[in-house]
């Protein structure tokens, strides 16, 4: 069921909720004028009170299990449709932002929505808990008004200290949820090196000691004196109770001549309330975390929600299968908000049918410059045109439809979704071609294993890009790891297959300078600059 259809059902729950709540509170009712009668003996020998009793506990039991079960769903769609919710959000959401939010989604797919889902769960009880403290409250009301109001100010200066110590727990509970992030950046540090880690052991132990224990350490205190401070509050009121009680049976009932069977009876019904009362109490920090929770995955919503809406449609300046003649990028710049970095201005033209080798240093801006191709990260200064049809800065994002990239830190995917009626044929020609037919297969449109080298992983990347049947193919240290002997028939054989049969464009980062001379044209990047080498300066 949707989480609209069980949201619109939330009214029935308040409904089953106050009817569990009277049920229990009719039950103490009943159990208390029994109680007053074999006191006064005037018991009737022929009564109703078992026909009674057992209504009243039968519509304890079906509100409650109702209830319960409808709360139980309520709860597991919210907690899927959450996961949901950030999930089309981080699809939706420009490159750079997801990057940023990365450990904050991560600690928020496991610790808020499980906040968020264990308070849907005690609502049950708490509001269950609130109906009967209000009809035991009229309830206490109508027996004694004098009883009533002294064990008022009793329970308003216990619920005074509780709300109180309730806010410096919560305090505490924000800067727990706070630390979550740096957790999960040092846990993925750990899990994502592992190899770097197990080849030298004082790299983990020193994330551990330096990074992880210290947020363990300040976690669990700051926990704990959330959780103490709970505690504190709770026992006071209890001891409240119970010394309004002691009062009442020693001191107050002599002293307003109040009869037995009226003491007995409120007495009684305040011990009743003790236990719902401590429901809510209980409740409260759930509730509080829940709040924490919610409020950082608003946050992140609202950090994602800044989305691109790129709409699934070609743009209308290409052919309707993405062809192209030419692609000019003029003035193309991009500046980091640091201030400390920028790419260009970069011209850049490339046509269809081409080989671009594009080499350079670390630092020298070739990734970025592919970002900005890509749309990835967007210029903020250039003309993009297109066969000579300039594209709009508001549809440079669309122009992602023409490229296929395999990036440096590539990820495989095990299945080749986005491709539509995929050529079985075409990719055990491609997996023959990149020869690694031996090593995976097509099982129902899924790959039969992604667990390769490095090197035949990326080559399953290719032909997945391939595959997508976009123009323009770009990748960044391809070949790195490849072994010298395909590397040579990559460059030399493959590369110039895949441009001829596939028609294909290929914009390739690359230090093989051995085989620049299969490029058709060669650029270098330095400082941010794009400089054009031509073929016959490369020795």
């Amino acid at each position: 069921m949707s989480l609209k259809k069980q949201i619109k059902k939330i009214p029935l729950y308040a409904i089953l909720g106050i009817m569990s709540g009277l049920a229990g509170f009719i039950f103490i009712v009943l159990v208390n004028n029994v109680i007053g009668l074999l006191i006064k003996g005037s018991m009737p020998e022929e009564n109703n009170f078992m026909l009674l009793f057992s209504i009243v506990i039968v519509l304890f039991f079906i509100s409650r299990r109702l209830l319960s079960q409808g709360i139980i769903e309520l709860s597991q769609r919210i907690f899927w449709s959450i996961r949901e919710d950030i999930t089309r959000l981080i699809i939706k959401a420009p490159y750079l932002i997801v990057s940023e939010l990365k450990d904050e989604i991560y600690s928020s797919l496991t610790t808020d929505v499980n906040n968020i889902t264990s308070a849907s769960t005690v609502l049950v009880g708490f509001f269950t808990s609130i109906v009967l403290v209000i009809t035991c409250f009229i309830y206490l009301g109508y027996l004694s008004l004098e009883l009533f109001f002294i064990s008022l100010l009793c329970i308003g200066i216990g619920a005074l200290v509780f709300f109180k110590n309730a806010k410096i727990s919560n305090s505490q509970f924000t800067k727990v949820r706070n630390l979550e992030k740096d957790f999960m950046r040092g846990f993925n540090s750990i899990l994502e090196g592992n190899k770097e880690i197990k080849i030298n052991n004082k790299k983990g132990d020193d994330i551990l000691n330096l990074k992880i224990l210290p947020l363990i350490f300040e976690g669990e205190k700051r926990n704990v004196n959330a959780y103490v401070g709970y505690l504190n509050s709770h026992l006071i009121s209890q001891l409240l109770f119970y010394g309004i009680i002691t009062i009442i049976l020693v001191v107050i009932s002599d002293y307003f001549y109040i009869e037995l069977g009226t003491t007995v009876s409120f007495v009684f019904a305040l011990l009743y309330l003790l236990g719902p009362i401590v429901n809510i109490m209980i409740s409260i920090p759930v509730l509080n975390r829940a709040q924490i929770s919610y409020n950082k995955l608003n946050y992140i919503r609202n950090k994602l929600n800044t989305h691109e809406g790129i709409k699934i449609q070609k743009l209308k300046i290409l052919k309707t299968d993405y062809s192209f003649e030419i692609l000019k990028f003029r003035d193309y710049q991009y500046s980091y908000p640091d201030g400390l970095f920028s790419v260009g201005p970069i011209n850049f033209v490339l046509k269809s049918n081409e080989i671009v080798f594009i080499y350079g240093g670390n630092g020298s801006g070739k990734t970025t410059f592919i970002n900005m191709i890509l749309a990835l990260q967007v210029p903020q200064k250039g003309i993009l045109t297109i066969d000579n049809k300039k594209v709009d800065v508001d549809k440079i994002k669309l122009t992602r439809d023409l490229f296929s990239p395999v990036f440096s830190d590539f990820y495989l995917f095990e299945e080749f979704y986005g491709i539509v009626n995929i050529d079985k044929k075409k990719v055990r020609r491609l997996l023959k071609l990149f020869e690694i037919e031996h090593k995976v297969s097509l099982d129902n449109n899924k790959l039969s294993t992604t667990d390769l080298s490095t090197g035949q992983r990326k080559r399953l990347a290719l032909i997945a890009a391939i595959m997508e049947g976009r123009p323009i193919l770009i990748l960044d240290e391809w070949a790195a790891d490849q072994d010298p002997d395909f590397k040579k028939r990559f460059y030399t054989e493959i590369i110039h297959r895949i441009v001829k049969e596939e028609n294909k464009t290929i914009i390739a980062i690359t230090h093989d300078d051995h085989y620049y001379k299969e490029a058709d044209r060669i650029y270098k990047m330095d400082y941010g600059k794009l400089e054009t080498i031509y073929k016959t300066n490369i020795k």
